[in-house]
């Protein structure tokens, strides 16, 4: 069995003759072009062998980044977790792929000969996770491979798994994620930020060994967590994500507090893992220098955000097409039965008052911007072309967040996930 490690959580696995490719991100930047790959990824596709089977977690553009999908054959089937709602359906479904197995999480399914497969939604207690994150088992006839990607495997899971898979070859974890917090909270002083990236690191740290010592995988390769942030904001924001920038250090984290020691494998660009014989095989990882990370920062900053939509003069109508997504947000919010006591404030760039969409209701109302606001709430503060592409669809809030392409101030800073979640069906 053999790794082959491209970026993120991107690589080819090889076992008995079978190439699965995971998570593609390949081929241009991701998150609403916010991110791009760090360490920097110069594999595409061209570069590939042809994959026997694409596995995707889920519809985020680093796990599944367009332009990679657009170049990859679509004679090749694709794997992925069935879930209700499905978002990355209709995206592959409008790539033409001719095979898709859609397997639900439970069920063991033999997808090639010698594979089968059982796949997992969010391995955490968190809402947001519930409807996109996914991990994946692969068993070739004995021979297990378990990746998690970015969806954290806490303590159940991992017991779970362990209890039914007592021997696990190969295990893909995370060592760290992504998101506008902190970086993009204004109500945050810069060192706030810094403590607030480190606890986050810490904690992903810290599952990263407990998943380890309950799994007791042969190997570990870690995964997920490598980007940087593109455009004009690299140089001030990049210090302040919830991951570190040598993945080394979750695997001295392990070696000093974890039970179970392990052979772990951080993996860049080209790098080739033989996991029988537990060693590189191809490629050296390099550290980078704090002279080499800010130099490469500035580097980005010249990296220019492709936006969709750019309009010329302000949008006579703006808050009506605001109105006409909230109820189409408040239908979802009647579905999923969240109605949380909070408030999203919209302070568009250009427009004189505040848009007021309480939680708690189907309202969107305008308010007056230097008012005093209503407690407990978050104000996400962004430009017309923004608000238009997130309305459109043309990019997921969510991908708008983690790609800091919003900035955000809330009282307090307690984080209510249901009001992301339903941020994301603010659409027309």
């Amino acid at each position: 069995m053999k790794v082959k490690y491209y970026a993120n959580a991107c690589f080819s696995l090889f076992h008995d003759g079978l190439h699965i490719l995971c998570d593609h991100w390949l081929e241009g930047p991701a998150v609403a072009g916010g991110w791009t790959p760090f360490p920097p990824c110069r594999t595409r596709v061209k570069d590939l062998d042809r994959p026997d089977l694409i596995y995707i977690s889920h519809i985020h553009s680093d796990h599944c980044e367009d332009l990679t999908l657009e170049k990859l054959d679509k004679t090749i089937p694709v794997l992925s977790l069935d879930r209700n709602p499905n978002f990355l359906k209709t995206r592959l479904e409008r790539e033409n792929f001719e095979t898709i197995h859609w397997v639900p999480e439970g069920e063991v399914r033999e997808i090639l000969p010698g594979l089968r497969v059982e796949t997992f939604g969010a391995s955490y207690d968190h809402v947001a996770g519930e409807f996109v994150d996914s991990s994946v088992l692969f068993d070739f006839d004995g021979a297990i491979v378990l990746n998690c990607n970015d969806n954290a495997p806490e303590q159940p899971f991992c017991e779970d798994i362990a209890k039914r898979y007592p021997k696990i070859d190969l295990a893909f974890l995370p060592r760290g994620g992504g998101g506008g917090y902190p970086a993009m909270y204004g109500n945050l002083s810069e060192e706030e930020k810094i403590t607030a990236a480190h606890k986050t690191i810490a904690n992903y740290a810290d599952i990263f060994t407990q998943a380890i010592d309950i799994l007791k995988p042969r190997v570990v390769v870690p995964v997920a967590g490598g980007y940087a942030i593109c455009g004009p904001l690299a140089e001030k924001v990049n210090r302040w994500q919830p991951r570190s920038l040598d993945a080394t250090e979750i695997v001295a984290h392990h070696k000093q507090h974890g039970a179970f020691q392990t052979d772990i494998f951080p993996m860049q660009d080209q790098m080739v893992l033989d996991v029988d014989a537990a060693r590189i095989i191809e490629g050296t990882f390099k550290v980078w220098s704090d002279r080499e990370i800010d130099d490469f920062f500035a580097e980005l900053t010249k990296m220019p955000i492709t936006r969709p939509v750019t309009t010329a003069r302000r949008h006579p109508d703006i808050h009506r097409l605001i109105e006409r997504a909230r109820q189409r947000m408040h239908a979802g919010q009647k579905k999923l039965g969240l109605f949380p006591d909070y408030t999203i404030y919209l302070d568009i760039d250009g427009e004189p008052m505040l848009t007021a969409l309480p939680l708690n209701g189907d309202a969107a109302t305008q308010v007056d911007r230097d008012g005093r606001l209503a407690e407990p709430y978050l104000r996400i503060t962004l430009d017309q072309d923004t608000m238009l592409e997130w309305l459109l669809g043309f990019e997921d809030f969510n991908m708008l967040d983690s790609g800091h392409r919003l900035e955000f101030y809330r009282a307090p800073n307690d984080y209510v996930p249901e009001a992301y979640v339903l941020m994301s069906l603010l659409r027309l």
